[in-house]
């Protein structure tokens, strides 16, 4: 995460980003964490332990940023009971439907997904327990840099 001039006291719940060329805000509404638990068929925190340990699949990756992503660029986190007990339902007989593509899966294609593993541990944790404003922006061209 790249440092920007802000309050570096003051908490945020996303994370902006330049992601695939444009402009993106990244965010879990704390709201949907439960709904987006089940949807990735996980408690949040195991997968931010799993992102921040460098021990993340690209799986997990794509998925915090697909929910993340906001719409017409990734996946609605499902918040309807039945949708939520149609996801347990289809885990539980290990069927699994090829995901549509978005705007988050061309980019992660397009590009070395471990590239956005910094993202998406901002954003999981920007939801979970707030990230520092000055820590709240990744771009995508400076973290290419890195190496």
């Amino acid at each position: 995460m790249m440092a920007t001039p802000a309050n570096p006291l003051k908490a945020v719940d996303r994370v902006t980003a330049k992601f695939g060329g444009k402009d993106v805000i990244f965010a879990i509404n704390r709201a949907e964490l439960q709904g987006f638990e089940v949807a990735i068929g996980e408690p949040a925190q195991i997968r931010l332990n799993r992102l921040s340990s460098g021990r993340a699949t690209i799986r997990d990756i794509r998925e915090v940023l697909e929910y993340a992503a906001p719409p017409g660029y990734g996946r609605k986190i499902p918040t309807d009971h039945a949708q939520l007990m149609a996801i347990e339902l289809a885990r539980s007989f290990n069927t699994h439907k090829k995901r549509p593509k978005t705007f988050v899966s061309d980019v992660l294609t397009s590009n070395p997904p471990l590239r956005y593993a910094v993202l998406a541990q901002g954003t999981l944790a920007a939801a979970l327990h707030g990230i520092p404003e000055t820590a709240s922006h990744f771009d995508e061209d400076e973290e290419a840099d890195v190496g």
